[in-house]
């Protein structure tokens, strides 16, 4: 028999979200899955809604208001399917949510899929997120939550193996339980399958939302971090993951024109930025202020300038904002203008190269997909134990190549998909490539192939 999905959605005063929820959740095409909703002691419509679609896969469970974390656990007791999702009750899942998840999640303990953001009234933001094996490691989960609940599909035996059947969700976290569960998955061994590069989740970016109340989720990641680092524990000012959790969180009180939280995380730092905490605000600014305003990476070029300002009124002195808002990371075109353009200045006898499979590169390759899923892309990533990309563009799957060093030709394009280049420049360079693009020169001439043909001697 088929494996069973579980939706658990946790709903506390969700009228306003939780109908559309519903609807994609009903719209699989997947035949065997269930939805449990947790009416966590709303005051608001919440259970009406649910019990007007009369669908007889949804079962409402009404309860006394205890949060979110016991409301998941209470969905997951009250659970008998083979595998489960913690769905938001703001999240939208698309039709082949459910299958996609189920065939990923075969061998593994836990799977995850790519997630485009969307704004309050669900309104497409052109941003997708794309997490990699590489995000689900111990040591990077060490440093920050790389998907939403909703983006994760956890196979229940797996929990009762690695010892967090009963009430996996930490009850005692005011934020971030989803993100401690991570961690300890992996902490227990879980095995993780994908993630999927197809989104095939809609996470709903609001204001007034937990995620907003930064002091909150500032302070409750600290404690988190503290849980597993060995006593005693580092101290702020030192280099290491509670460090740069802080310095993420600065860049988000910079976007938030938060003054004063600003000067206490400056002050939780100690003494002047290094060039590496300066690198690392960097290249959190951009997507603090996307995130913050709730607007595409596509936009980010036309309101940098007055994010330069608000950066400059809150940051002050405190490290040279040129590094985040003048190099690539804000030049970055959307990346399905940026296949147009790369397919229309491909010779007949040129053959294109994405160097990175990073966030860049994995959108890259997902609008490559989906405006021709025919074409053979030919891929390179610095890291050996990357794993093939599995984009898929409606439905189809583009045929996919690694290649190496010794592959390369100078009938092959190579378009370097990492913001932090010179070092890749350097070794292309080496290798003798002939034609490079860099993304952000396509953006600077407007998408005119002509223009985007960078010498690779040009200055970092």
């Amino acid at each position: 028999m088929s494996p069973r999905l579980c939706y658990v959605i946790p709903a506390f005063n969700a009228a306003g979200t939780l109908a559309d929820t519903l609807r994609s959740v009903i719209a699989q095409r997947h035949g065997a899955w269930d939805a449990l909703v947790i009416d966590d002691g709303s005051t608001d419509r919440t259970g009406d809604i649910a019990r007007s679609l009369g669908h007889p896969r949804v079962r409402m469970i009404p309860q006394a208001n205890r949060g979110l974390p016991a409301s998941r656990n209470r969905g997951l007791a009250e659970s008998d399917a083979d595998a489960v999702c913690f769905l938001d009750a703001d999240d939208l899942v698309d039709p082949e949510h459910a299958g996609a998840m189920l065939a990923t999640l075969d061998g593994h303990d836990a799977a995850a899929c790519a997630y485009r953001m969307i704004g309050s009234a669900g309104e497409d933001l052109h941003w997708v997120e794309h997490p990699t094996p590489a995000d689900f490691t111990p040591a990077r989960l060490a440093e920050l939550n790389p998907v939403p609940p909703g983006s994760v599909v956890l196979r229940r035996a797996a929990l009762a193996r690695l010892g967090l059947a009963s009430d996996p969700f930490d009850a005692t976290l005011p934020v971030l339980e989803d993100w401690d569960l991570w961690r300890r998955l992996t902490g227990a061994g879980a095995s993780w399958g994908g993630p999927t590069s197809g989104t095939i989740l809609s996470y709903r970016l609001r204001p007034g939302s937990m995620a907003t109340n930064l002091r909150l989720m500032w302070s409750a990641g600290l404690d988190l971090i503290r849980r597993d680092t060995p006593a005693p524990h580092p101290p702020a000012t030192a280099d290491g993951p509670l460090r740069r959790w802080t310095l993420r969180n600065l860049a988000r009180a910079a976007a938030m024109d938060d003054a004063a939280l600003a000067a206490e995380m400056l002050a939780t730092l100690g003494g002047p930025l290094t060039g590496n905490d300066c690198a690392a605000i960097a290249r959190s600014l951009k997507w603090a202020f996307c995130y913050t305003e709730r607007v595409g990476p596509g936009r980010a070029v036309a309101r940098r300038d007055a994010w330069r300002q608000r950066a400059a009124r809150i940051l002050g002195n405190a490290f040279d904002l040129r590094a985040a808002f003048d190099g690539g990371a804000f030049t970055w075109p959307a990346a399905e203008g940026l296949s147009q353009a790369l397919i229309r200045s491909l010779g007949p006898s040129e053959q294109l190269v994405i160097y990175g499979m990073g966030r860049n590169g994995r959108a890259l390759l997902d609008a490559l997909a989906a405006l021709d899923p025919a074409r053979l892309i030919l891929w390179i990533d610095d890291d050996p134990a990357c794993q093939p990309p599995q984009a898929r563009a409606q439905g189809s799957n583009p045929r996919l190549r690694r290649i190496g060093p010794a592959d390369l030709s100078p009938g092959h394009v190579v378009v370097v998909t990492p913001i932090q280049r010179c070092g890749i420049l350097a070794t292309l360079a080496a290798w003798r490539v002939a034609r490079v693009i860099l993304p952000d020169d396509v953006s600077a001439a407007g998408g005119t192939p002509a223009s985007t043909l960078a010498p690779l001697a040009r200055a970092c």
